[in-house]
């Protein structure tokens, strides 16, 4: 009696085993356009564009071709994302201001 007492006490002292979780798979949130250099996005048809926009000051972020606009606040980080429905080369830019912030292929 007296040692499963102290088996009992023993188990109760020891940290419990517990199980490993499996990581979930992370998403690449694309590159982050700031308008200081223009970037070359690739994908091919039928992939998700990802890609993410910051501006110095309120803007509206505009994909040529495929019309998607959104709104971005100043300092703050959009993220965009898209099925590539049609291929060809697309200009992204800052729509507001007129800068050019990527350009899309989209590949057959």
């Amino acid at each position: 009696m007296a040692r499963c007492r102290r088996a009992l006490r023993r188990a109760a002292e020891e940290p419990a085993e517990t199980e490993t979780p499996t990581p979930k798979p992370t998403v690449d949130p694309g590159p982050l356009l700031t308008g200081e250099e223009v970037e070359d996005i690739r994908v091919d048809k039928g992939e998700t564009v990802r890609f993410r926009v910051r501006a110095p000051e309120d803007e509206e972020v505009h994909v040529h071709g495929y019309d998607i606009s959104r709104d971005v606040a100043a300092g703050e980080t959009e993220k965009i994302s898209f099925k590539a429905t049609i291929d060809g080369i697309f200009e992204i830019e800052l729509e507001h201001s007129g800068t050019p912030i990527a350009q899309l292929r989209v590949d057959p």
